[in-house]
């Protein structure tokens, strides 16, 4: 009887995970191989399209063929970028609901330089790719990304102090 017992909570615990595997499409492979990291930023990341052809970072706009105008670092020119390249995708002020994939932006209007992060559905966390290092689900003093609005922007040579939003793309 206890050998039973012992197969049958081994497999409601084998079904819990396989169905909890199921529910989220989120992963970090390719993200992290050789052949992926060297091009495929931020940006790539959260709008979760890899491709290993790239011969340089994706930027917004770049979809068609639009530039980011450095005298005009505001998030209203980038969400005008955005929409270029997702012509269906939603901002909002809070994080989204029912929406199968979200995105969050932040500017350093001093460097010139966005970033973006993206909702892990597996874990409600947040997740990102800094250039071509790894993704990483922590901010920078090393603490798991709740939420972008409020996570810590600071790396020293790069703070993103203005947050753009949230933005809704369901594909």
């Amino acid at each position: 009887m206890k050998f039973k017992i012992k197969y049958l909570l081994f497999f409601i615990v084998l079904l819990v995970l396989v169905l909890k595997t199921k529910k989220s499409n989120y992963s970090i492979h390719p993200w992290n191989s050789k052949k992926f990291k060297s091009f495929n930023n931020c940006y790539s990341y959260a709008v979760d399209e890899p491709d290993e052809n790239l011969k340089k970072k994706r930027e917004p706009g770049d979809t068609n063929g639009r530039k980011i105008n450095k005298n005009n670092y505001t998030c209203s020119h980038f969400d005008t970028l955005l929409t270029s390249d997702y012509p269906d995708i939603r901002k909002s002020n809070t994080q989204p609901t029912g929406c199968s994939h979200s995105i969050s932006l932040v500017l350093d209007k001093n460097k010139k330089d966005f970033h973006f992060y993206r909702l892990r559905d597996n874990d409600e966390t947040w997740s990102h790719k800094r250039g071509n290092k790894n993704v990483s689900k922590t901010d920078s003093k090393n603490n798991h990304i709740m939420d972008p609005k409020y996570t810590n922007r600071d790396y020293g040579s790069y703070n993103y102090d203005t947050f753009c939003g949230y933005y809704c793309l369901d594909n």
